[in-house]
């Protein structure tokens, strides 16, 4: 039977199945189809993809591979596939060897790039994450998830200005993303924008949902730019609140203590610089908050 026949006579079948999510009964029938006709690529990529959908990552990538051994040389999809399964067993250089196979084939295509720089970001290799996202950026700049990405690239290769213009034209479209304007406040900072910083902190944390895992990393933007602005009331409140969320937060006991030392109160600032580099402890009691000093200097770990 040809892979035309094939595709002809089970191929919208499979396909409904697929969309009923009906995996393992796609699994028996290919698994039988294979016997007879294990030359079908169609056949491969199927089972590949039912294997990932199920989480089997290690038998979707054998049937991946078994697809690229008897198929067309020019299909990008596979060595995707590949890099996908990759992904989620966190191999990340086989990943980012079968994203890059496939990229080869297909240079322009968005969810390759994508992918590829995520691969990137995990590896820090943060100048090649770079590249690729905002080649992927030239392909679609509407995709938030994608700016948001980008900007914390930009951030960590201190490409602040750069960031702040991209993140500017979202904002004015992608109103509702948190993650989009707490990237941004953190790039105003490092260009000593405070006023804007503290604006785009609070869109963040207008927007952010009461039990993210965020909401301390944003509180503690927000308490840094208030530091800078000498809102010295405000910033103790909203430090203060992060560390009733984690009260091991090393931002929050370094913005504490410069904010501290504007009032000034040097004792109190000495305290949260040692809170910072590790040599007090602090502790949250049912009646408020308790601090107190546990060690005089830095033990070290051999």
């Amino acid at each position: 039977m040809s892979e035309d026949t094939i595709i002809n006579k089970f191929g919208e079948r499979f396909v409904k199945k697929f969309e009923l999510k009906e995996y393992s009964q796609i699994i028996k029938e290919i698994e039988k189809l294979l016997l007879e006709h294990p030359e079908s690529e169609f056949g491969w990529s199927i089972l590949g993809n039912s294997y990932y959908a199920l989480g089997n990552f290690q038998k979707a990538i054998k049937s991946f591979e078994q697809e690229i051994a008897i198929g067309n040389k020019d299909n990008h999809l596979p060595y995707y596939n590949m890099g996908r399964s990759y992904e989620q067993l966190k191999d990340n250089e086989k990943a980012e060897e079968n994203y890059e196979k496939s990229l080869a084939i297909k240079p322009n295509d968005y969810p390759i790039n994508y992918s590829l720089a995520n691969v990137c970001i995990k590896l820090s290799l943060y100048k090649k994450a770079e590249r690729l996202l905002k080649k992927t950026y030239n392909l679609d700049s509407q995709d938030p998830e994608l700016i948001v990405n980008l900007l914390s690239t930009l951030h960590y290769n201190e490409k602040f200005e750069e960031a702040v213009k991209i993140g500017e034209t979202a904002e004015k479209i992608h109103k509702n993303s948190y993650q989009l304007f707490y990237n941004l406040s953190l790039c105003y900072y490092q260009l000593k924008e405070y006023q804007k910083g503290l604006e785009a902190s609070n869109k963040s944390l207008n927007l952010v949902p009461d039990n993210s895992n965020d909401l301390v990393d944003l509180l503690v933007a927000k308490g840094a730019h208030q530091v800078k602005l000498r809102r010295n009331e405000a910033a103790i409140e909203t430090l203060m609140g992060a560390l009733k969320l984690d009260n091991d937060k090393h931002g929050a006991f370094q913005n504490l203590s410069e904010c501290f030392n504007h009032i000034p109160d040097h004792r109190a600032s000495i305290f949260f610089d040692r809170l910072a580099n590790g040599v007090v402890e602090f502790e949250e009691q049912k009646n408020g908050l308790n601090m107190s000093i546990i060690r005089i200097e830095k033990v070290g770990i051999k």
